[in-house]
């Protein structure tokens, strides 16, 4: 029985992987109903476990030449008629035709005493496809990845020449091998020979016999004359398994399809178009939720996900006109590696907008170096434009109007010139080519900045700037913080250090500090930013609001908790005391008060509804994916996590993970970040005792093992490197490796030592973890002696939380001492 009302129910008992069922009076090793004893050739039966409308699924354990356990197929007694040999036959010739890793091996066949014919095949240990991806949660990515894999195999039983004509879930199980999800084909049962006869009396179809799963079938499958049918009837069912996939249900519902009449049936088959799959999730209701779920989203985001290349994929394999369609499994398969490669895919219409932003996704740090480069050149093209009316006019003007046209003219040169200089590098004729990475592109382009321009500061520090801008946005903050640098003293020098340029290049820097986790440094330069624009601006002002959130940011992710937030309300306010604010410097200002309040105080409300409106915020100034998006989705996931609704944050959680993995590709700190608090959640939500606790375990440990050796690359010395080793320690305590957590947290103090100064609340978590772990091996006086030292530390101030931990863990250690433990 399916649990899934949208499955058809017709899972073939023949399937060699159903639950193993005791086997009946008919159908025992002994009995009639196999006309034999307990072995058929080198072959011992050990149960039945399935029973189709032919055949008999036997697990069996073959004993020569070699041991070992296969599914024995036997073509069931009264059913050896001479058709169904025919048809049981040809599967036994199909299946050994093929040598492929998604397909069923066979490996013997014969006939049992009596004449009926049997085959031994491998013996699949997996779950039907789409059973496999829901259980796991897979989400649209590695679905289509498995999809691809039967692509793979379809196509290599297209290229023996032979044709399934039955793909459904069912047939396609998956299964973990090297522990990777492997799916395979089985069942040919009904396959069609294309070029070849497979028996001595041919393999045909009966006019007026209805051959393949309703749910499943192709137009021209469902014509019925055999005549029509050709590889791209597997081509459209994979497209229905696809569809079911990515949907959870299936094109044509399964009940009202079935409960019609044939004619009925091959009509809707052959004349009626389904819904594309975004349409039909968005048209679910309440069901979308349970279905996004599964898929590791929302339900507006799996609609999002699906429109676009996935519709236009899908509907071509399910096209009415087979001319239409994907000519094989292969093609289907490039089409959906296209996608996920973000290339344009032979689906889709192919407009040259929709080629451009392929292109930009594909490309997304090269084109973001060239387009803040390219900003830079349209400034020196607005520049020069003003400055040659002023030439224009020079004749009626004083000679220093024509010396700015000048000036403003060998700007733009020096400008277009660097431009020229840096695309340059990428010429095929150098040896590189278009293997050039986005880095190397600016690493070249910033040496020839330091050696060139020197005539002109003004254009040098903006191109720095510019720099380290795109530096910054690949996670590469060491060499963005050098060209910040010199960008600042290029403005110090020629534009005084009191000036509004001095202020912005002095928040420009207080970022990159902070990402640097330089947390003291970028305080500093935060508040030498807020004395400029303090100085500038007798009243309220935008820009003194922006470096009061910077100096409360920097205050926060030192300890400082209450001061920042009341620097955080001051800077709220006083945005929202002025006109025509930009909603992007409001939505940083909302996000950072809501960090600061404390989810499990009082101001839970306050906050939630700050969290609310920042991801309001972020959605109308970029309705598509954008770092700023899912940041205020995982900052809102965290807040319903601390605030004690778990059911609430975890698919936010995983909807802000997804999309800035597709944001960065993957790899960025930003997706290391989100790992480890997701990562935290499971870790803080485990049930010890619950039957998937281990399960849980290792995906919290597969999750922070990930997000530490992202962390590591990009960020050297970060606290978030020291986060996940404590998760990591966590872990090991509760599985009871208390030497392990030990070491874990000894690294993880190590790591917070680098940056943070003594007192810190990650430092007194990760010494609280290192004493919990002495304690737990015996090592009672060592805890002991730390514990004193971290409450002495502490003093009267510190957070009540760690206090009291502290206080507890030094009453077990004394007791533990006292014990002789």
């Amino acid at each position: 029985m399916h649990d899934d009302p949208t499955l058809p129910p017709d899972r073939p008992a023949d399937d060699p992987t159903l639950d193993a069922r005791g086997p009946s009076a008919e159908t025992t090793p002994s009995s009639p109903g196999l006309e034999t004893a307990q072995e058929i050739g080198p072959y011992r039966l050990l149960q039945c476990i399935g029973e189709g409308g032919m055949g008999e699924v036997w697990a069996a354990e073959q004993l020569r030449p070699v041991r070992r356990r296969v599914a024995l197929k036997i073509i069931k007694r009264g059913m050896d008629t001479r058709q169904v040999v025919r048809r049981f036959e040809a599967e036994r010739q199909a299946l050994a035709l093929m040598n492929h890793p998604n397909v069923a091996r066979v490996f013997d066949a014969g006939e049992t005493p009596r004449g009926r014919p049997f085959f031994a095949m491998e013996l699949v240990k997996g779950s039907p496809i789409h059973q496999y991806c829901d259980r796991e949660r897979l989400d649209t990515r590695q679905r289509l990845e498995l999809v691809m894999q039967v692509c793979d195999g379809v196509q290599h039983a297209h290229q023996k020449g032979i044709i399934h004509r039955d793909l459904k879930p069912s047939n396609i199980l998956v299964s973990v091998e090297d522990d990777r999800p492997r799916p395979k084909i089985i069942d040919f049962g009904v396959a069609k020979a294309t070029n070849q006869h497979l028996t001595e009396m041919t393999l045909y179809t009966e006019m007026g016999q209805l051959i393949g799963t309703p749910e499943y079938m192709s137009p021209e499958q469902a014509e019925m004359s055999g005549q029509d049918v050709d590889t791209r009837t597997d081509v459209y069912a994979l497209g229905v398994v696809l569809y079911q996939l990515l949907t959870g249900t299936l094109p044509f519902d399964s009940r009202e399809l079935r409960q019609a009449g044939l004619g009925e049936i091959q009509r809707r088959i052959r004349e009626e178009d389904p819904p594309r799959p975004s349409i039909r999730v968005s048209s679910l209701g309440d069901d979308s939720g349970e279905i996004a779920r599964r898929r590791q989203a929302m339900s507006s985001t799996l609609v999002r996900r699906l429109k676009g290349d996935l519709d236009w994929i899908v509907m071509r394999a399910l096209e009415k006109d087979r001319l239409r369609r994907y000519a094989t499994p292969g093609e289907l398969a490039d089409d959906l590696r296209r996608h996920l490669n973000d290339e344009p895919v032979l689906a889709a219409s192919p407009s040259t907008a929709y080629r451009t932003r392929k292109f930009v996704r594909r490309h997304r740090a090269g084109v973001t170096a060239a387009g803040f480069l390219l900003l830079a050149l349209m400034l020196g093209v607005a520049g020069l434009a003003g400055g040659l009316v002023k030439a224009r006019q020079a004749e009626r003007l004083a000679v220093i109007e024509r010396d700015r046209a000048t000036q403003s003219s060998r700007e733009l040169s020096e400008v277009v010139q660097f431009m020229v200089d840096l695309f340059e590098v990428a010429n095929p004729e150098d040896g590189q080519g278009g293997d050039l990475t986005a880095r190397q592109m600016l690493d070249q382009g910033a040496s020839r900045l330091r050696g060139g321009l020197t005539d002109q500061p003004l254009v040098r520090a903006r191109l720095h700037d510019t720099l380290g801008e795109v530096y910054e946005s690949l996670g590469l903050y060491e060499v963005a913080l050098q060209n910040k640098r010199e960008s600042l003293e290029i403005l110090r020098e020629e534009k005084g250090a009191d000036s509004p340029e001095v202020a912005e290049a002095l928040l420009s820097l207080a970022t990159v500090e902070y990402f640097r986790a330089n947390y003291a440094a970028s305080e500093q330069a935060a508040r030498a930013a807020l004395e400029i624009n303090r100085s500038l601006h007798a009243a309220d002002h935008v820009d003194v609001s922006r470096a009061l959130r910077a100096v409360a940011v920097a205050m926060d992710a030192q300890g400082a908790g209450e001061p920042a937030e009341s620097l955080y309300r001051e800077a709220l306010a006083m945005l929202r005391r002025l006109p025509g604010v930009d909603p992007a410097i409001l939505e940083g200002q909302v996000r950072g008060l809501a960090n600061a309040l404390d989810p499990e105080s009082e101001d839970e409300q306050e906050a939630e509804a700050l969290y609310n409106e920042s991801l309001e915020l972020s959605r109308q100034i970029h309705p598509g994916d954008h770092m700023l998006v899912a940041y205020a989705i995982d900052n809102l996931a965290i807040h319903h996590d601390f605030a004690g609704h778990p059911e609430k944050a975890e698919p936010l959680y995983h909807e802000a993970l997804a999309m800035l993995r597709r944001i960065y590709d993957g790899d960025h700190p930003e997706v290391a970040q989100t790992m480890g608090n997701l990562a935290g959640f499971k870790l803080a939500w485990l049930d010890p005792e619950a039957a998937d606790a281990d399960s849980v375990l290792d995906e919290a440990e597969d999750l922070y093992r990930r997000a530490v050796a992202m962390h590591r690359r990009y960020r050297p010395g970060h606290p978030m490197i020291g986060d996940g080793l404590g998760g990591l320690a966590a872990i090991e305590g509760l599985r009871g490796d208390h030497a392990a957590a030990e070491e874990l947290w000894k690294q993880a103090l190590a790591v917070y030592s680098i940056k943070l100064e003594p007192g810190h609340p990650k430092l007194v978590d990760g010494q609280l973890g290192l004493a919990a772990s002495w304690l737990d091996q015996g090592k009672a006086a060592a805890a002991e002696s730390l514990l004193v030292i971290v409450r002495n530390g502490l003093g009267d101030g510190g957070e009540e939380v760690q206090r009291q931990e502290v206080d507890r863990l030094l009453v077990e250690a004394g007791e533990s001492r006292g014990s002789g433990r």
